[in-house]
């Protein structure tokens, strides 16, 4: 039985890859601390229209993308911390 090569070919570059891995977290935050685009910008120290400029895909550089990426890394466990359920402690809700 013969078998047949394929070759994929990638239609994304390392810059719309690291795009999309960062806007990704930063929904992941969103969703959590329950904010607006603009308000990560600020809390992450880039600017409040920072995140709708990645959204509409125009250039950033990848420092201001890292830094954004190692903000969301520090901060998301926390917020997804806060906006976890109580839990519940031998049928009661825990204080």
């Amino acid at each position: 039985m013969a078998t047949k090569t394929v070759t994929a070919r990638l239609d994304i570059s390392y810059a719309d890859a690291a795009r999309a891995l960062v806007l990704a977290k930063v929904d992941r935050y969103r969703a959590a601390a329950r904010v607006s685009d603009s308000t990560v910008g600020r809390r992450s120290k880039c600017h409040s229209g920072f995140v709708a400029t990645i959204r509409r895909g125009e250039g950033v550089t990848l420092d201001k993308l890292a830094r954004l990426e190692e903000w969301l890394n520090a901060n998301i466990p926390a917020a997804e911390a806060e906006a976890a359920p109580p839990r519940r402690a031998a049928g009661k809700l825990a204080a």
